[in-house]
């Protein structure tokens, strides 16, 4: 008796445990609707009662099955039943009493006679929703751009090798890149650059909102699109619209494209992406000039709001660097390069904060530093532009100083090209007698002593020299 008393305890002290863990015990009658002939209290952490399930609306065990996956769910275990499996494992969703849909773990045992006739199912199921939702979650991270929830590489190859295998011709691919992504991150920094994709991403899905369209982003720049819709023209220029629309940004967002269509079955889905590659570039070569000046001009409408820089302060550098150029007789080839520079030479001042910009007082350490860094993003904005090239060079060394104690490279002497050495004075000029955020202005007289006392050590003497002159017959 004692030992019928402590198999009892010792079988009540295991339901205890189970109920209290997230395995929840089924037992099933041999039926096409498989009532439950048992099931753990424990499935209350799905809502229910066990009485849910032997009188109410899950006798029938199917209704508890998500409907989305019911039929997979039968047809497993019919098979196991038919083919005699013993045991098997899987993996679906049910219906919660607050109507929440949660994955399971099923575990399956077929107990059959020694002639293998099937006389009882049992089963434990555990949820499983925290560790499906990571492997989904893991899952789309592996397919999609973090930043613009898109379509990623790996999963336009994959899309690319399905209907490479099983699609017939009529495909097109369209491949997009926005135009001065480089540039845009140069100026504004990389979370411009970053909201600038977001937004093109956010075009490109609500024109190509088919179903069956596939969008990718396949690099930095790239985006790539899988459609057979056929108005692929009008779509583009749909794009180019609403890009033009946007407006948040202080320049113009612009994507280059080109488009193939697969005209055979026989053609391959790589030499289709190969000739909608072929076309984008060729149509992003013919507009890239006209595209990259069109930066810089917004670039300098942009800089002109920051304070430091207004279109006057322009004009009159532009006056009195050209009185300089011809007391040093340069020439008129060399005149036009040193006008253009001084129209450009602090354009990667779009990028510093405003608030170094129009600081009344001193600055820290580290905001000179960051201020400092203007020379080489004006450079790396205007090598951008071929054109422009030249012109990059003069406003990257513009701040070196004649003796080599300048920045950004330290260059001395005649190792600074000589239209830097003609704007350093003449920005110098400019900056001394007009009002600044952290002083007042100084005198004519005043700033001209201050170029010649650091003439040879700041300023180059020759320029100096023609500087002065300039001025005196001026007045």
């Amino acid at each position: 008796m004692k030992k019928v008393e402590r198999m009892a305890i010792e079988l009540e002290e295991a339901y205890d445990i189970i109920n209290k863990s997230n395995l929840i015990i089924f037992k099933w009658t041999l039926s096409e609707d498989i009532p439950t002939d048992f099931v753990s209290e424990n499935i209350s952490l799905f809502g229910y009662v066990p009485e849910d399930f032997y009188h109410g609306t899950f006798q029938d065990y199917w209704e508890f099955v998500y409907h989305e996956d019911r039929e997979r769910v039968k047809s497993q275990l019919y098979e196991a039943r038919l083919i005699g499996t013993q045991n098997y494992k899987n993996q679906y969703r049910v219906i919660c009493k607050n109507g929440d849909v949660r994955w399971v773990e099923e575990w399956v045992v077929h107990e059959r006679d020694e002639y293998g006739n099937l006389i009882q199912e049992k089963g434990i199921i555990t949820d499983i929703t925290d560790k499906k939702l990571a492997e989904e979650k893991i899952k789309y991270l592996s397919e999609h751009d973090p930043l613009t929830g898109l379509n990623n590489r790996l999963s336009f190859d994959a899309k690319m090798a399905e209907l490479e295998q099983n699609d017939k011709n009529g495909l097109g691919i369209i491949i997009g890149d926005v135009n001065g992504l480089k540039m845009i991150n140069d100026a504004f920094g990389h979370k411009m650059g970053d909201l600038m994709l977001i937004e093109v991403a956010r075009v490109l899905t609500t024109i190509f909102e088919h179903k069956e369209d596939f969008i990718t982003r396949l690099s930095g720049d790239e985006f790539a699109i899988i459609t057979r819709r056929r108005n692929i023209d009008t779509l583009i220029e749909s794009i180019h619209k609403a890009c033009r629309e946007l407006t948040q940004f202080p320049f113009k967002v612009d994507v280059s494209f080109g488009y193939a269509i697969r005209k055979r079955i026989a053609q391959s889905m790589d030499n289709v992406l190969r000739d909608a590659d072929h076309q984008m570039y060729k149509n992003k070569l013919r507009r890239s000039k006209q595209i990259k000046l069109s930066m810089i001009n917004a670039l300098k409408r942009q800089l002109e709001t920051k304070s430091i820089e207004t279109a006057l302060h322009s004009e009159r550098m532009a006056e009195l660097a050209g009185k300089v150029g011809r007391q040093l007789q340069i020439g008129e080839s060399l005149l036009d390069e040193l006008l253009l520079a001084v129209s450009m030479h602090d354009i990667g001042m779009v990028s510093i904060d405003k608030s170094i910009l129009d600081k009344p007082g001193a600055l820290t350490p580290s905001e000179r530093i960051e201020l400092m860094k203007h020379c080489e993003i004006g450079y790396h904005l205007l090598v951008a532009t071929p054109s422009l090239a030249g012109v990059g060079e003069y406003v990257l060394a513009h701040h070196e100083n004649f003796d080599g104690s300048g920045y950004p490279q330290g260059l001395s002497g005649h190792e600074i090209p000589l239209i830097s050495r003609i704007i350093s004075v003449v920005d110098s000029f400019e900056a001394m007698t007009h009002d600044r955020p952290y002083r007042s202005a100084m005198s004519h007289e005043a700033a001209l002593e201050e170029l010649i006392r650091l003439s040879g050590k700041k300023y180059d003497p020759n320029v100096v020299f023609a500087f002065v002159n300039s001025i005196n017959e001026a007045v």
